[in-house]
């Protein structure tokens, strides 16, 4: 199982930023929150963000 951050998401996919945290908000894009004092970063199954990808690929054909 391979874990990404928002910003290799943003990297290998070219989304933006504010897409993603919209897609983890509406439960469209699993995510483990991971939390730090008062920063927190969101991990992600590189798996589940190629599989919700291919979902939005094919909803737009």
């Amino acid at each position: 199982m391979t874990y990404v951050t928002v910003k290799q998401i943003i990297e290998r996919t070219g989304l933006k930023y504010t897409t993603i945290l919209a897609w983890v908000n509406k439960g469209l894009l699993p995510a483990r929150k991971i939390t730090n004092g008062k920063k927190s970063k969101y991990l992600f199954v590189w798996k589940e963000v190629e599989r919700v990808i291919e979902g939005c690929k094919v909803a737009t054909l």
